[in-house]
């Protein structure tokens, strides 16, 4: 069981939250969505559970990406800082956690809820700016 993880996937209640007192209904639904898919995935990894994680990550990034869009001129430095996120997720998922499988558990796991705390942070910014 990936304990950390499972504890670190419970932080997108905050996106939740947040995306849900800023009025954007549709995004909180979709953390609402990942906090349950990321919770299921890593409390009893299969095919099935990943399949559903990834369809509600993708529909964040392809929602949150628009949302982003329409705002990434009304505020620069919080702008630059979603894309230094963003770069550092994909780094954090596609290198770090792809390819470089770490052969200490929690040392894989710590780069795992880095990559979710990037995600976090990122989003929140999205939805304040």
């Amino acid at each position: 069981m990936n304990d950390l993880l499972i504890f670190s996937s419970l932080m997108f209640n905050i996106n939740f939250i947040i995306a849900y007192y800023y009025g954007y209904y549709f995004y909180s639904f979709l953390f609402f969505c990942l906090v349950i898919t990321s919770l299921l995935y890593h409390s009893n990894p299969n095919l099935i559970s990943n399949i559903l994680d990834k369809i509600v990550i993708l529909l964040i990034v392809l929602y949150g990406g628009y949302i982003f869009y329409n705002k990434i001129n009304k505020n620069i430095v919080l702008s630059f800082i979603v894309i230094l996120l963003f770069l550092l997720t994909n780094y954090l998922y596609f290198i770090l956690n792809m390819y470089y499988y770490h052969n200490n558990k929690i040392i894989s796991q710590l780069n795992h809820m880095l990559m979710h705390l990037c995600g976090c942070i990122g989003h929140i910014i999205i939805v304040i700016i």
